[in-house]
């Protein structure tokens, strides 16, 4: 037997799979076990990412509704609309040092 991209498996390859499931993330994990074509188990490991639509929309950059959101969702928590101020966010941290004044 042989697979799409040629690499040859036995009658005693054995595969097992697992499934984990992280928020919005699955992770497929297999074990491909040959004694005839490898010297010991090879590990496939693949992830996959849903959609990031907000509730009741089908894309990532559809509005959101409030509305539709639990009031312990961090994006109304941090919605201006929602609490009548504005967070805002940085990527980075804005220190250019360390203070050895303030503890």
């Amino acid at each position: 037997m042989s697979r799409r991209n040629g690499t040859p498996l036995s009658d005693r390859t054995t595969m097992r799979l697992r499934f984990l499931r992280h928020g919005d993330l699955l992770t497929l994990t297999a074990r491909i076990e040959d004694p005839v074509n490898f010297d010991g188990p090879y590990y496939m490991t693949r992830v996959f990412q849903l959609i990031g639509a907000p509730l009741g929309r089908r894309n990532e950059s559809d509005p959101v509704d409030l509305a539709r959101v639990p009031t312990h969702a961090h994006i109304r928590v941090a919605s201006q609309a929602a609490n009548d101020i504005r967070l805002l966010r940085r990527g980075y941290n804005f220190t250019d040092g360390v203070d050895p004044e303030r503890p």
